[in-house]
């Protein structure tokens, strides 16, 4: 990747992570997202850091999905840890782009699903873009066609 490619999704990213806060607010709920559960402590633990509070009683998991769709300086914290997905009626499974917007590949179902494969382990969450793919999509590369 070349200097300009990489600042071009280290923006991108930035960009991606206001989309999502944007699409939340305006029609809350619909970002619909999974956490991981084996680095879940940690990103709290980073969040907190950086300022943030959890209210008492409040799961690690929401108080982090809470943040990332709050508040800017979160989701840009979190978003290269991001994989996107989305079903989108290709019968080629479904598609995935890293948070930063490049284009990853595709994964069947149950390997999506699985926190422990070497493309999912580092992701702190999956969100589901299907539901708003077109509000989205100008900021993500486009699909690659396997031949």
């Amino acid at each position: 990747m070349t200097p300009i490619e990489r600042q071009h999704y280290l923006d991108n990213a930035k960009r991606v992570a206001k989309r999502l806060i944007d699409l939340d607010s305006e029609i809350p709920g619909c970002v619909r997202m999974r956490s991981n559960p084996f680095l879940r402590d940690g990103v709290t633990e980073h969040l907190k850091a950086m300022g943030f509070r959890k209210r008492f009683l409040q799961s690690a998991e929401q108080f982090n999905m809470d943040c990332f769709l709050s508040y800017l300086p979160a989701a840009e914290a979190l978003i290269h840890r991001v994989i996107l997905d989305a079903t989108l009626n290709d019968r080629r499974g479904i598609q995935c782009w890293h948070g930063s917007g490049k284009y990853i590949g595709w994964q069947e179902v149950l390997a999506l699903a699985d926190w422990t494969s070497e493309t999912n382990r580092p992701a702190v969450f999956m969100i589901n873009i299907a539901p708003f793919f077109e509000r989205i999509s100008n900021l993500l590369d486009p699909i690659k066609l396997v031949e």
